[in-house]
């Protein structure tokens, strides 16, 4: 019969799956940690969260870095995570070889760790952003100085070395903007204070140039 037919072939489809997954076999590589997207939309926070800050003790992650000799991307592993063999899995960001404890981790946490690394990353690449800016907004220097307050044992050494810069360039940015007449040609009609190398730049040739300037600043230096 009809029935009989069919029920036959779904048997036969069911055994060409069977064997398909008997000689295809899972495929492996080196576990590449927590996070599927560790290079796409969440690399530059995530590097700077890696480099700067501080990991609680108690945190069930540990930072490290994937990739060979050209390139390492920052990422995050579980703690038990001892670097062998992972599957290669799909999930909602992307493919990634995970081990059973990376992969534990990201099902459990994942959003939790992804909130945090957002977080505080862009904010401590928004503290290294404003080291190398040529012109800085009386905003940037507001974020920079609420990033001053973090307290240090919320960076790792390199964090803390990046908030030393970040205290020394509030303080220069400061004086600049809120110092005499002497000083507000170096400042823009637009009231930004320019970076340090473009405020040196422009320094060096007013200096030069107006000896005026030139007076008042030896005095200053003087005294």
């Amino acid at each position: 019969t009809a029935a009989t037919v069919n029920r036959a072939n779904s048997e036969s489809d069911l055994e060409d799956v069977v064997e398909v997954m008997k000689v295809t076999p899972t495929k492996r590589g080196a576990c590449e940690g927590v996070l599927p997207d560790f290079s796409g939309p969440l690399k530059e926070a995530l590097r700077a969260y890696c480099i700067y800050a501080s990991i609680d003790v108690k945190s069930s992650y540990k930072v490290g870095c994937v990739g060979g000799r050209r390139e390492k991307k920052a990422q995050i592993f579980s703690k038990a995570c001892v670097g062998g063999k992972g599957v290669y899995r799909h999930h909602h960001h992307g493919w990634i070889f995970s081990c059973d404890s990376c992969e534990a981790l990201r099902f459990s946490y994942h959003r939790k760790i992804r909130q945090t690394i957002s977080s505080r990353g862009d904010k401590l690449l928004n503290a290294g952003e404003f080291l190398s800016k040529s012109e800085i907004t009386p905003l940037d220097i507001k974020r920079a100085s609420d990033f001053a307050k973090c307290p240090d044992s919320r960076l790792s050494g390199d964090g803390v070395g990046l908030k030393n810069r970040v205290i020394l360039s509030v303080s220069f940015y400061k004086s600049v903007a809120e110092s005499g007449a002497s000083s507000k040609v170096l400042v823009n009609s637009s009231g930004y204070v320019p970076g340090v190398d473009s405020f040196l730049d422009n320094f060096i040739k007013h200096y030069q140039s107006n000896a005026e300037f030139r007076d008042s600043s030896e005095h200053l230096l003087i005294t």
